[in-house]
C-alpha cells in the first residue's frame, strides 16, 4: 500500500479503522482502498487525510484474478486486516458477498427485539 509518512508513524502508535473499507479495481487496473481511516499523528510535523484513496501494490495476477472473481460472482473485495511487517503495512483482503434484502429485513427485526428486551428489562429495574 502506497502511504506517506505520517500514516505509517501513525499506523504504529494506532490501528485502522477498516469498518466500511473496501478495495476498488479502476479501468486502468489499479486497485484503490476506499473508506480505511487512519487517525492523524497530534505530534506530525505535518498531516495526512484521514479518509482518502490509497493506491494498492498487488501483481497483475493477483489483481486480474480478483477482478474476475469480483465480477463474475458480483461480489465486493473487502479489507479484513490491517499489520505491520519489517516496517511495511500489509492488508488482508477478501471476497464478501452482500446480504440480500429479507436477511436485511430479518437482522433489523432480531436487533429491534433485542433493544425491546434491554429497555424492558431496566424499566423493570428502575420501576
Amino acid at each position: 500500500m502506497v502511504l506517506e509518512g505520517s500514516e505509517v508513524r501513525s499506523l504504529r502508535d494506532n490501528p485502522a479503522d477498516l469498518s466500511g473499507a473496501w478495495v476498488q479495481i479502476d479501468r486502468n487496473g489499479e486497485a484503490w482502498v476506499e473508506g480505511m481511516r487512519i487517525p492523524k499523528l497530534q505530534h506530525a510535523a505535518f498531516g495526512h487525510e484521514e479518509l482518502r484513496r490509497r493506491k494498492l501494490l498487488l501483481r497483475r495476477s493477483q489483481l486480474e484474478s480478483l477482478r474476475s472473481r469480483a465480477e463474475r460472482e458480483q461480489m465486493t473485495i473487502v479489507v479484513t486486516k490491517c499489520y505491520l511487517v519489517r516496517g511495511r503495512v500489509k492488508l488482508e483482503i477478501a471476497l464478501g458477498r452482500g446480504k440480500k434484502k429479507h436477511d436485511k429485513r430479518a437482522t433489523i427485526q432480531r436487533r429491534d427485539a433485542e433493544r425491546e428486551a434491554r429497555q424492558s428489562i431496566k424499566r423493570g429495574r428502575d420501576g
